[in-house]
Parts: C-alpha cells; structure tokens; sequence
C-alpha cells in the first residue's frame, strides 16, 4: 500500500493575523475545542499544554485591555510581545494535531486527516493543489483610531477574497484654491496601469502612503499618518504578478 501524504495545518490562518483581538478570539477557540475533543484531549495533548495556552490567552488580553486603556507606543509593544507567544502556542498545538491527525490508527485516508484537523479548531492546507483566478475587488472600510496618526483598514467582503496579496494606496485630498486660476484645487487621480503598476498625479504635491497586507488577515494597521487632512483610500488584490484585480472606489479617510 502506498504511503500516504501527510496533511498538514494550514499556519498562515493565525500566523498572519494582524488584529490582537482576532488572535485571541482563535486561541481561544483551539483551546475550548482541543480540550473537549476525544482526538485531543489528555493524554494525547496534555491538560497541562492546554492551560499554558489559556495563559497565553489570558496575557494578551489583559495587554490588549491595558493599550486600550492607555494606546501608548510601549504598550502597543507589550500586546504584539503577548502575540508572539500566543503564536509560539499555537506553532506547538499545530505540531501535535498534525501528529495526531495523520496517525494510522487515526486515519486511513487524507480526508480523514483533514477532517481530524478540523475538530481541533485548525485548517488544514489543500489536499490538492488549486490555481486562484483573478481575484475579487476588494471592499473595506477606513477610520481614525483615535489620533496619533494611527488608522484601521477593514476588508469587508473577505469572506469571498482571498487573495495573496492586497495592496491599499492612500493619498492625501488637497485643499485650498489655485493661486493663478482661483479654481479650487481637484483631489489627485489614481488609476492602475495593465502590469498592476499605481499612477497618481495631482497639480499639487500630495502625501501618498502604501501598506500590503497578505494571506486571510481583515485588518491593517496604519501608523505615522499626517493629522489634520483627509485621505482617499483605494485597494487592489493580487494572487502573484499577473492575477490583478481591478482598483477599488475610493474611501475616505479622516485624519
């Protein structure tokens, strides 16, 4: 009988995530699944491994609970600290469901294996290889997150994108009136070019900040923006150099 390919847990779902709160609310969910299911629970992972992850848990949240508190650039420190381990965590818990899962006694097919998988609160990784298509425009939302120069982008339709890649270009709505003409000066034009390449061109100079995000996170942090001004938000998906989607509508965004 040939042996079968191991399946493996599928990393990228928490080890991308940006968003502290997101983070918990997965180890969170690993933790009250592995527990109670009779493929996970102790002895096969140790009640012992499920409380250090309750603790991981525990400490990010009261870090997450203390920069809400007080946002300050130390505490922001803290939580992405409390993240790593939470992530570490979740790395040891991976290694154990894969053991686990593919063990013969456990299974006697890769879709039995991806099945096991799932019961521990985990993905698995595609038990074939598929092409992504040209990806979906995306959708997302812009705001302040409470100054500082320090605002939050939402993708709204990430149920549907997935993406590789998706790419958010801010740039600056100018203000004011041409000294020559009177005529009030009109926000800058941004358009993408065949090879996926961003063109902005305004008649006066604007700020123009860029940030990618990639894999299955939502949210993207955005810090060191200029208060004081307003931005147009615009967003493209990428799945590698040529799979492009089309430029999304602007967002405006309140700094």
């Amino acid at each position: 009988m040939a042996r079968l390919k191991k399946v493996l847990v599928r990393r990228t779902d928490y080890a991308e995530i940006k968003n502290h709160e997101e983070l918990w609310d997965f180890i969170t969910e690993c933790v009250a699944k592995g527990l109670v299911a009779a493929l996970f629970m102790n002895p096969n992972i140790l009640t012992a491994y499920y409380t250090s992850g309750t603790t991981a848990a525990n400490a990010l949240l009261a870090a997450i609970n203390v920069y809400k508190a007080a946002p300050t650039t130390a505490n922001l420190e803290i939580v992405e600290a409390k993240m790593a381990l939470v992530v570490i965590w979740l790395d040891g818990y991976s290694d154990q469901v894969e053991t686990i899962s593919n063990a013969p006694a456990n299974r006697t097919t890769r879709d039995e294996a991806a099945a096991n998988i799932l019961i521990s609160g985990l993905q698995y990784q595609a038990l074939t290889l598929t092409k992504k298509g040209t990806p979906v425009t995306p959708t997302f939302t812009a705001k302040n997150t409470g100054g500082g120069g320090n605002a939050e982008i939402e993708v709204t339709n990430g149920k549907t994108v997935k993406p590789n890649l998706t790419h958010f270009i801010l740039v600056e709505i100018p203000v004011g009136t041409d000294p020559v003409t009177h005529e009030p000066i009109l926000p800058a034009v941004v358009s993408l070019r065949a090879n996926g390449q961003i063109s902005v061109s305004c008649t006066v100079p604007v700020r123009v900040e860029t940030i990618a995000m990639t894999g299955k996170g939502k949210i993207t942090k955005i810090s060191h923006l200029a208060t004081g001004i307003s931005y147009d938000v615009y967003g493209i998906t990428k799945n590698g150099k040529t799979l492009i989607s089309a430029l999304s509508a602007a967002v405006l965004l309140k700094m």
